[in-house]
């Protein structure tokens, strides 16, 4: 029968799956940090950047000119230069420009590893979903065994006259519901499956897991502590300290500007030697620029505090949510261990102490609450994880 089918495929699956080493969470996060095409191209990216840091923190290259004129009429002789000359900017641009450089080179890294953070997090809910879906597959089949047995009890009814046909239908019909059902969620293992393979990097995880893990303590003063100290609130805090320095290298930019050298004139049998020199005045160029520049200093400083102000919010909301989703699933798991299971109900409709539209509905709510049970722990994980991405 198809049902029967259905059991013998995803039990010979299963058993398949145990026979190769059970991955981990930290084995399927290790593989995506090390094959994610998404943090190779921000690795790759922060390699670049870290380049274009260091570039520009130098002097300009030296000049060197000759020239070589004929005189006219001959008699003049002819004419000979040569110079080579540095341009200099004013001795505390460097030290300001070395300064910036430094802040790039930190954002940068800070860019990567927040992008890090994010790709672990989208894999550990995938995860969680996985170690979900796996806990609804398992769920099904212990129904869809129930529910089987029921049909084939009251198909043998059926053959001694104690029951009728339409009692056998509803029987039937309910396999069927449940078989659709497992068809159903094998949609969503594919999916599942697709989204593993797109953050590893093609490389096949197969996660049987069906254990969700323990609830971990959370302490709201403690994270947010942290999450003060991370990487996204160090990017803005960054930007704020690179503002700050860029108005010092602007000002030093508009300070006057050195230029000096060797220079040499020879004609007929007469030579010139010495040193060259100049300075430049600044009267006119970037007349506005500091104030730009302090300008998008306070953007950047009233952008951190905006950015902060919202991360306190946002995590304070899923922290009571996540609370109350914890609280839930501690009440959920004490009723259901003094409930009555679907053994119970079975033997109570043989023994024709509930009918089998009572059984089916009170054996329905039961998995159902379950099911519930199965949907808390999964919202209250993904939050848990939401929440302690910041440890990635």
């Amino acid at each position: 029968m198809k049902q029967i089918k259905i059991i013998i495929y995803i039990t010979i699956s299963l058993i398949g799956s145990c026979l190769v080493a059970q991955p981990s969470l930290d084995s399927l996060l290790y593989r995506v940090e090390n094959g994610n095409s998404t943090l190779i191209a921000a690795q790759n990216l922060m390699e670049s950047r870290k380049l274009s840091a260091r570039t520009g923190i130098t002097p300009s290259n030296p000049e060197v000119e000759f020239g070589y004129m004929w005189g006219n009429p001959v008699e003049l002789g002819n004419r000979i230069d040569f110079a080579v000359t540095q341009s200099f900017d004013f001795p505390t641009a460097y030290t300001t420009r070395s300064k910036l450089s430094k802040i790039n080179l930190q954002q940068s890294e800070l860019e990567y590893k927040a992008t890090v953070q994010e790709i672990l997090l989208k894999a550990h809910k995938v995860w969680i979903n996985r170690v979900y879906m796996n806990n609804l597959e398992s769920l099904l089949i212990e129904r869809l065994s129930y529910a089987n047995k029921v049909f084939e009890g009251f198909k043998r009814r059926l053959e001694t006259g104690e029951t009728n046909q339409l009692q056998v239908n509803q029987a039937r019909m309910k396999v069927m519901a449940l078989e659709n059902e497992i068809n159903l969620l094998q949609r969503g293992f594919s999916k599942n499956s697709a989204e593993i393979l797109s953050l590893t990097g093609d490389q096949s995880v197969h996660i049987v897991d069906t254990i969700f893990p323990a609830s971990r303590p959370v302490v709201f003063d403690s994270l947010l502590s942290d999450y003060k100290k991370g990487y996204l609130n160090q990017m803005y805090e960054s930007e704020v300290e690179k503002k700050s320095k860029e108005v010092d290298v602007v000002f030093n930019q508009k300070l006057p500007k050195l230029k000096a050298g060797y220079y040499s004139e020879s004609i007929l049998d007469t030579k010139l030697r010495g040193i060259k020199a100049g300075i430049t005045i600044p009267l006119w160029g970037d007349a506005r620029a500091v104030n730009t520049a302090k300008a998008k200093l306070a953007y950047a400083e009233s952008d951190a505090d905006r950015y902060w102000q919202i991360e306190q919010n946002e995590l304070f909301q899923m922290y009571e949510q996540w609370v109350y989703l914890k609280e839930r699933v501690e009440d959920m798991e004490t009723l259901l261990r003094a409930s009555n299971n679907e053994v119970l109900l079975r033997k109570a409709m043989e023994a024709g102490e509930i009918s089998l539209t009572q059984y089916f509905y009170e054996s329905d709510f039961y998995f159902q609450n379950i099911l519930n049970l199965f949907e808390f722990k999964k919202e209250m994980l993904l939050l848990d994880a939401e929440l302690r991405k910041v440890y990635y």
